[in-house]
């Protein structure tokens, strides 16, 4: 059995319905507090400046610190958004990428439009997610859109089962009896 480009974008994006719909479930009822949680000292996170939120982010780090759900939500969709912009020419937020929110519900929601903007330029690409994605892309300049969409969706799945695990871990430190929800901040 043979795929042509068309075949595999649309094995591409029933993956993705259903690993986005496992993030969003995961993400349901998370609190401020657990969003911004250290669970070890020297944590990357977002922290309040002036004018916002910043991310933190240095990429020589090495080993680089342990990242709080807040820095692994910002990374998400510093990823999708990034991707479209280079993919597709645009991108759904328009903020500066060292930029992002203090609250879960604001970060979710970024995240949420992040995602569904670069699932439906995906699509919207139908055959021509087979053609090079082009400078923009540097060394992976000869790869191209499902080349991408594979490599968002690893950082989806890794990423996100991270945020799983934190939360995890969230639940069973901090006393919280599992079988209460969990309460909005």
């Amino acid at each position: 059995m043979s795929y042509d480009a068309t075949d595999a974008l649309a094995s591409l994006l029933v993956s993705y319905e259903y690993s986005r719909g496992q993030l969003y479930d995961r993400l349901a009822g998370l609190t401020d507090g657990e969003y911004r949680w250290e669970p070890v000292p020297g944590c990357w996170t977002v922290t309040p400046t002036d004018d916002g939120w910043t991310a933190a982010n240095d990429p020589g780090a090495d080993p680089a610190p342990f990242t709080t759900i807040a820095w692994r939500l910002w990374h998400i969709w510093d990823c999708f958004e990034s991707y479209s912009e280079r993919a597709f020419g645009t991108r759904d937020s328009g903020m500066p990428y060292d930029r992002f929110v203090g609250s879960a519900i604001e970060a979710i929601a970024l995240v949420r439009r992040a995602i569904d903007h670069f699932v439906r330029e995906l699509e919207a690409s139908g055959a021509d997610a087979a053609e090079p994605l082009g400078p923009a892309f540097g060394p992976f300049a000869d790869r191209n859109r499902i080349d991408l969409g594979l490599h968002a969706l690893r950082e989806l799945h890794s990423h996100g089962a991270e945020i799983g695990l934190l939360r995890d871990l969230w639940l069973h430190s901090a006393g919280v009896d599992p079988a209460e929800p969990a309460a909005a901040t």
